[in-house]
């Protein structure tokens, strides 16, 4: 049984859930052509495998909404915004997604990288969002249209902070070393991690903002590795193997204990660091602060058929399917490890 990332899943579930209310068989005065869901994230730059995991469950979740009615009777169809996670790439992105097209039903994506240029845009149009971000701007909000998808970050920082202070199957480590992408998604998990980690006791060893998509961190693991860290709280989606492997090398083939945000409980994560330190040592030394998530049902079948189905028009879509064996082989192995980690 697969076990998909999570994310991957709840933006198909949400875009179905969305369309139900408004399937008839009949157009009701809705208008005829497609409606379109567009996905606006990075899918180039530093974070360019975050859009295409969201549009290829967009193109999963489209053939269930249309083969049961559509909205009012109109098909839905998925399209790329292009954000570069960039926020000055990601308001043209925006303003012409929205005045390019009449038809335009949701958007979904909009990650930390963006949202909080793109959303005021989307809900100026009156567009249901459906967002991957977990910035505390959005704690509380006045956009009418924004829904959150993710929790707030400071949840997630302070997961991490739990997992390496309080267990399970570790003595607790004291001493960390904050190693998070300078992109603006990764960078809102620092200051919580620091206020709840050194409140209950421990020690910040050093806060390392890396620069995503450098060919070397030689430099960077070289100071990290002076200053002796009990373990590494970590988001660098796209570097982390590279950084990883360098930490591994200088450190005399040894690995130090990572916890991952749960951005980290993706394929394509978990294949990279695979590929880098080997399956043995990620096994071994890391942690992510929400595993264990298991799909099934008659839905979720459909939902894997379509999927498969998409990567004949979005290669993408196949790869994000066959490396999910990565992540589930991982979890599964980590669930069954005993609390000593053996």
């Amino acid at each position: 049984m697969f076990k998909p990332s999570p994310l991957v899943s709840a933006v198909g579930a949400i875009l179905v859930l969305a369309a139900c209310g408004g399937s008839t068989p009949t157009g009701g005065g809705l208008g005829t052509g497609d409606l379109l869901v567009g996905v606006i994230a990075p899918f180039t730059g530093a974070d360019a495998g975050l859009g295409p995991a969201y549009y290829a469950a967009c193109l999963a979740a489209a053939p269930s909404i249309n083969s049961n009615g559509g909205v009012g009777g109109r098909n839905v169809k998925c399209e790329q915004f292009d954000t570069r996670g960039e926020p000055a790439d990601a308001v043209p992105a925006a303003n012409k997604m929205v005045a390019s097209n009449s038809n335009l039903m949701a958007v979904v994506g909009c990650t930390s990288d963006e949202a909080a240029t793109v959303a005021p845009i989307i809900d100026r149009a009156h567009i249901p969002m459906f967002c991957m971000t977990g910035q505390s701007e959005f704690n509380k909000t006045t956009l009418k249209y924004f829904h959150r998808l993710v929790p707030a970050d400071v949840y997630d920082a302070f997961a991490m902070v739990g997992s390496a202070l309080f267990g399970p199957g570790h003595d607790p480590y004291k001493k960390a070393a904050l190693v998070f992408g300078d992109d603006i998604g990764s960078q809102a998990f620092v200051a919580p991690a620091t206020n709840a980690f050194t409140h209950l006791g421990g020690t910040i060893a050093i806060n390392q903002p890396i620069h995503l998509g450098a060919s070397s961190y030689r430099t960077e693991v070289a100071a990290m590795l002076k200053t002796k860290p009990d373990v590494i709280l970590t988001e660098a989606l796209g570097s982390a193997g590279t950084y990883l492997k360098e930490v591994k090398t200088q450190n005399g083939g040894k690995m130090i204990p990572f916890i991952g945000s749960s951005a980290t409980i993706d394929p394509t994560w978990f294949q990279q660091v695979r590929d880098a330190i080997g399956i043995d040592d990620l096994l071994k030394y890391y942690a992510g602060v929400d595993l264990g998530y298991t799909f099934s049902g008659p839905a979720y079948s459909e939902f894997l058929t379509n999927l498969n189905a998409a990567a004949s028009t979005f290669k993408d879509a196949s790869t994000t399917t066959r490396n999910r064996g990565t992540s589930s082989s991982a979890t599964t192995r980590m669930g069954t490890r005993s609390p000593s980690g053996t």
